[in-house]
């Protein structure tokens, strides 16, 4: 591509814009990842992954290690979105079962059992990824 800078035609080849090689690899999914998102936690930084069998990994980015994994659905329906939720209280996932449900983070990221704090059904169960709003 050409681009255009102070009246001056610049070349731009492609190979100039190859992403960086990344720091390091998050890996334990047996299954196709399908939804990731930076959860921050008071002075915590994780990040939550959810692939396509239901199953959802928390994972400290300190020590480069999932903190806790738990199925997500009731069945082997995968993981639509992932989001932080309530200033890092709570992790809301959406799955492919027609459901949203928020879990307890701080139970999670302290090893504690994963058990839904809420739940909801919806009409969408393939297409359609919730999104959080956040409030001003």
């Amino acid at each position: 591509p050409t681009r255009v800078a102070d009246g001056e035609s610049m070349s731009v080849h492609a190979a100039a814009l190859k992403p960086p090689d990344p720091e390091y690899a998050l890996r334990g999914h047996l299954d196709p990842v399908t939804a990731v998102r930076f959860v921050p936690r008071g002075d915590e930084l994780f990040v939550a992954s959810g692939d396509t069998a239901g199953r959802v990994k928390l994972w400290d980015l300190s020590s480069r290690r999932p903190r806790a994994a738990w199925d997500a659905s009731d069945s082997d329906l995968g993981v639509l979105e992932v989001h932080a939720h309530g200033d890092g209280e709570s992790l809301l996932v959406q799955t492919r079962d027609g459901r949203l449900r928020l879990w307890d983070l701080a139970r999670l990221a302290d090893g504690g059992d994963a058990a839904a704090t809420t739940e909801l059904r919806t009409n969408s169960f393939f297409f359609a990824r919730c999104a959080v709003a956040q409030g001003g």
